[in-house]
């Protein structure tokens, strides 16, 4: 898992799964048309509407297994520009330590190359 703050960026897609009963399709498509962005994305070329799907088949667990039963979920998952922080941050500390030949050894013992490290 990353920590990034998504106020920072900008949505691009979003999509909506509903799984479980007594699950209402002009509910899903009411939500995800409650929200939506309110102002444009700042990019022409992408769409911001939210996708979203419902699947009836009941969720099941493992037995024996750490989570609750429940007869309802949703799961969100989004495009946002906020990541490039992210991959930011890492490429620098990559970068920091690759200066400095910190941890090099290790892949080394496991049969890399240091060429490989600028490609």
């Amino acid at each position: 898992m990353v920590k990034y703050d998504p106020r920072k960026g900008m949505y691009m897609k979003n999509l909506i799964v509903y799984r479980g009963d007594d699950v209402d399709f002009d509910d899903v498509n009411n939500a995800a048309y409650m929200a939506r962005p309110r102002t444009g994305s700042g990019f022409d070329y992408f769409d911001t509407s939210y996708r979203s799907g419902i699947n009836y088949v009941p969720v099941t667990v493992y037995p024996g297994g750490d989570l609750a039963t429940v007869q309802r979920e949703v799961c969100v998952v989004s495009c946002t520009t906020s990541i490039q922080d992210v991959f930011t941050r890492i490429s620098h500390k990559f970068n920091q330590m690759y200066a400095k030949k910190d941890f090099l050894h290790s892949y080394f013992c496991e049969g890399m190359e240091e060429y490989e490290f600028s490609e």
